[in-house]
C-alpha cells in the first residue's frame, strides 16, 4: 500500500474537509512550488498541515522532502510579506537556531537554540524530541498523540506547551 499522499491528493482530501472558499482560491492561484510552501508557511497554514499530517489525510512526509527540499531543513525562510517569518524543518535531526516568528517541525529529533529576547511558536507533528536552549521565549503547539512529542527546555528558557485542541479554545 503506498502511504504517499501528494499535493493532489492532500488538495482532495483537503475539499472533503471543509477547506474554506478563501483558502481554496488561494491555494488554486499557487504557480510553483515556492508559492505552495508561502502558503503552507502561513500563519493558517503551517496549522492546517499540521493536523491533517498527523490525522493521516495531509500531504505525506516523504512527498515533503522529494518535492519541497528544497524549502525545509534550513534552507528557507518565508518572509510573508515582512509580517513575520517562518520556516519548515521535516523528519530532520539536528540543530536549530530559531531566528523565526514561527518554525514547523515535522517528525524531527532536534535542539532549537533561542536567541535572547526571541519570541516564536514551534508547531510539532508526529514524532518530535524537541530540546530547547537559549535565553528566548516560546509557545509549543503539539498535534496528535502526547506522548509522541517530548519537550525538554533549559530553565533559561520561558515556554509553554499547548496541545492542538487546547489552541483552538483561545
Amino acid at each position: 500500500m503506498d502511504m504517499t499522499i501528494d499535493i493532489n491528493k492532500f488538495r482532495e482530501n483537503a475539499t472533503k474537509d471543509g477547506l474554506c472558499n478563501e483558502y481554496a482560491t488561494l491555494w488554486d492561484r499557487c504557480g510553483s512550488r515556492k508559492e505552495l510552501i508561502d502558503l503552507a508557511l502561513g500563519v493558517k497554514g503551517i496549522d492546517y498541515i499540521c493536523d491533517a499530517i498527523v490525522k493521516g489525510w495531509g500531504v505525506s512526509i516523504d512527498y515533503i522532502k522529494d518535492k519541497f527540499g528544497r524549502y525545509i531543513n534550513g534552507t528557507y525562510i518565508c518572509t510573508n510579506n515582512g509580517k513575520y517569518t517562518s520556516e519548515m524543518y521535516c523528519d530532520y535531526k539536528g540543530e536549530i537556531t530559531c531566528n523565526t516568528t514561527m518554525l514547523a517541525l515535522i517528525n524531527c529529533d532536534v535542539v532549537v537554540r533561542l536567541p535572547k529576547n526571541h519570541r516564536c511558536e514551534i508547531y510539532a507533528t508526529m514524532c518530535c524530541d524537541i530540546k530547547i536552549e537559549g535565553n528566548g521565549q516560546c509557545v509549543v503547539v503539539t498535534y496528535g498523540d502526547y506522548d509522541n512529542i517530548t519537550i525538554n527546555a533549559s530553565e533559561n528558557v520561558k515556554y509553554k506547551r499547548l496541545h492542538k485542541k487546547e489552541k483552538d479554545r483561545h
